[in-house]
């Protein structure tokens, strides 16, 4: 098998003890925020309308720049669990701005694309489980990796677009249907911007996929970087998900303050600086010096 291990990389590299104490820091910030959060999550506020659209361009960037950053990775170590985290990572950003442009009365007094009211919450609820279930096949195939080839290099190129497509197939062909059979669909938001009584099973389902992703990805903290960092993003996705189960609708303390959570504390482009863009800019140069060397 070729060997694919390569050391500076946060995909294969084992988190050193600044990283420990970064991520420590921010499990202590996360739990603490949710603990005050929690009490006053159902106090309503004054509705902004305007401030989903805002979110919306921070999380779709800081997605971006995750995936950017993970296929840069992939095009080095050539997994294709890595893969398949970063096209979770573009289905994730290109999902949350399609969420924001479907958003009422800020571009549209419907949304775009000819949205309903239920077309938001049913992208909210398929956004919120789509990240932790790419990281549960992400866990299963990196423990499958031992056993099978990498990517080859000539590949690589066509994997990453390919992915790319599918991310973007994906995201269009999901939010086509929520639009095109919003009527037959469930309500998961009233009139009144009240949680319906089904809402509650689809963020069951969401809580649920949460906890799986958290656990399986435990127990990999360890192994590197990367997987140090999945963790804490998965309990900020967790505490998120535990968060939407106690709302009790829209404009709410618990609302607004989720993403937040999510987002700007525990998303790891923003907090530890081995995930800034600058390994994306050294990732390019590190394959053209390989492939000069070896001509």
């Amino acid at each position: 098998m070729e060997e694919t291990q390569q050391p500076g990389l946060i995909s294969t590299s084992p988190p050193g003890p600044g990283q420990k104490s970064t991520a420590l820091a921010v499990t202590v910030f996360l739990l603490a925020a949710f603990a005050i959060i929690v009490p006053s999550a159902r106090v309503m506020l004054r509705p902004l309308d305007v401030y989903i659209p805002l979110v919306a361009v921070v999380m779709f960037l800081t997605d971006l720049m995750t995936a950017t950053l993970l296929l840069a990775q992939f095009s080095i170590v050539r997994s294709r669990a890595l893969l398949l985290l970063a096209s979770g990572y573009l289905f994730t950003a290109l999902l949350v701005a399609t969420y924001g442009l479907v958003w009422p009365l800020v571009i549209h007094p419907t949304g775009l694309f000819d949205a309903g009211p239920q077309t938001a919450p049913w992208l909210y609820l398929i956004w919120h489980a789509g990240l932790p279930t790419s990281v549960i096949l992400y866990g299963f195939l990196k423990s499958k990796e031992h056993k099978t080839q990498p990517v080859t290099r000539d590949s690589v190129g066509k994997f990453i677009l390919a992915s790319i497509m599918c991310a973007v197939l994906l995201v269009f062909g999901l939010s086509w249907l929520v639009i095109r059979f919003q009527h037959i669909l469930p309500v998961l938001m009233t009139p009144t911007g009240q949680a319906s009584e089904f809402s509650s099973f689809g963020t069951g389902a969401v809580f649920l996929v949460s906890v799986s992703a958290f656990v399986l990805q435990w127990r990999r903290r360890q192994r590197s970087v990367l997987d140090l960092w999945l963790s804490i993003v998965l309990l900020a996705w967790l505490l998120g998900s535990i968060t939407l189960n106690i709302l009790g609708g829209r404009f709410t303390v618990g609302w607004y303050a989720t993403p937040r959570l999510r987002y700007h504390i525990g998303n790891p482009c923003l907090t530890d600086p081995s995930f800034r863009i600058a390994d994306v800019t050294r990732a390019p140069c590190r394959i053209r010096f390989g492939a000069a060397a070896r001509t």
